[in-house]
């Protein structure tokens, strides 16, 4: 506890704005609805009470306050249970069943609020077990046979998330003038397959020397935290919490090399590009290197496809990013929550390509997901895109193709809403239409331009 006391204390010293954005100045229904909120967009703010859940709901001129007769455990259950549901890839009936249960709990006390044609943007603030849930899965009936047609909350509103009202003020009033004055001019720079083991290593190493690339001076592993590669201990997904031990298991992630060189031919027109970094290159210290340069602030959009590492006990207080492990590099690989305030981007979209990265805070009081995407919005983004379950390599790549092609339609605003609908409407007509492949992916802050 004092550990972590110190730690809050020396950000507050340090990072100002990031206080700002973790706890800002609480904001009044009139400020919110005169000042925050749009003509077209509406709120959604949550608390999970021990016999109640309450809701908040307001848009421009509206507002509503509701407080149910549903446990705290009765909520938990039955969002646990859709989410082994959507984990089990189960048949389309038990889905539904278990779904609209769900939205008619929380959401379906304000259908009459949310008909609304002039209401298209729906902002979403969960909280406890909420944090967890797939609001996008949720169905507005009982109707369709298959996945495919289901009547899914995502097709009615385009729906964002926020950790709170007062963040999402303090992100429009930290980015409505600096975005246009300093406008990033590089599309993407993009990292994916970091080195995570020896065996790894020495096999990139090989593939370098046979087409006569360079390979990093040295082949060390870092020593600041010890690996385990039981498989008992460890699920093998893309984020860990530290064991009891406190080792991480980190498998390699050859699915997030193929995802980011096929969004790097979306981009550069080529898989090997100068500013996809896989392998070796996908480091922390090439990372902090081009943000001194100055150069990470020229690209819009910046994608990890790595593990991301969550705060358990003493051994991690924050959150961090897995970059390379081996390799020669001065850094240890794990891109921390306190250094990420310090890079220097003004990127329209940073992607989180990892499970469990969802917009939860730890039990534990840490900071989870939460705290990576704050500490992006302070280091230069006003939105984060996140996942909150590991899915097939295979399915995520596919989303993420999709949804940054329907980026570069300039034409369709706002095209982060947009791009996320049109990914998840993609897959329900290909080969993953179940929940699982496009459910767990939120986009976090100001999904509006």
């Amino acid at each position: 506890r004092i550990s972590q006391k110190n730690l809050e204390e020396e950000f507050s010293r340090k990072y100002p704005k990031f206080i700002a954005l973790r706890n800002p100045k609480l904001i009044s229904l009139d400020e919110l609805q005169k000042e925050i909120l749009r003509p077209d967009e509406g709120l959604i703010s949550f608390w999970v009470g021990e016999d109640y859940l309450f809701s908040l709901f307001a848009d421009k001129n509206r507002s509503l306050f509701l407080f149910q007769p549903i446990e705290k455990k009765a909520l938990e259950f039955r969002v646990e249970t859709l989410r082994a549901l959507i984990d089990a890839k189960a048949d389309v009936e038990t889905f539904m069943d278990a779904s609209y249960k769900l939205y008619q709990d929380i959401l379906e006390p304000f259908q009459e609020t949310f008909s609304e044609k002039t209401l298209s943007t729906l902002f979403i603030i969960p909280q406890g077990t909420l944090a967890k849930l797939p609001f996008e899965a949720l169905i507005q009936s009982k109707e369709g046979k298959t996945f495919k047609d289901l009547n899914y909350f995502f097709r009615s509103k385009k729906i964002g998330y926020c950790p709170s009202a007062m963040v999402l003020r303090e992100i429009r009033k930290s980015f409505s003038e600096f975005g246009k004055a300093s406008p990033a001019t590089n599309p993407a720079i993009l990292f994916g397959d970091p080195v995570y083991s020896e065996e790894q290593g020495k096999e990139i190493l090989d593939s370098l020397r046979k087409r006569g690339g360079n390979a990093p001076d040295g082949f060390v592993p870092r020593d600041s935290f010890s690996i385990t590669d039981d498989p008992k201990v460890f699920q093998k997904c893309r984020a860990f919490r530290v064991n009891e031990r406190g080792d991480i298991s980190l498998n390699p992630l050859p699915g997030s090399r193929v995802e980011v060189e096929s969004i790097s031919e979306l981009f550069y027109h080529s898989k090997i590009a100068s500013n996809t970094h896989t392998g070796f290159e996908a480091s922390e210290s090439l990372l902090k290197e081009l943000s001194e340069k100055g150069f990470l602030s020229t690209f819009r959009y910046l994608h990890f496809a790595a593990h991301g590492i969550l705060p358990q006990g003493s051994f991690f207080s924050e959150p961090c990013i897995a970059l390379s492990t081996y390799g020669a590099d001065t850094e240890n690989g794990l891109l921390q929550m306190n250094e990420i305030f310090g890079l220097r981007i003004n990127a329209q979209l940073v992607t989180l390509s990892a499970c469990e990265t969802g917009i939860e805070e730890t039990n534990s009081g840490n900071q989870g997901i939460n705290g990576l995407a704050r500490a992006f919005f302070y280091a230069g983004t006003p939105r984060v895109m996140v996942s909150l379950w590991s899915i097939s390599d295979i399915g995520t790549g596919e989303f993420m193709k999709v949804f940054y092609r329907e980026l570069l339609e300039p034409t369709v605003q706002p095209r982060f809403f947009h791009a996320m609908n049109n990914a998840r409407e993609s897959m329900l007509n290909g080969a993953f239409s179940h929940p699982f492949f496009w459910a767990p992916f939120a986009l976090l802050g100001d999904g509006n331009e």
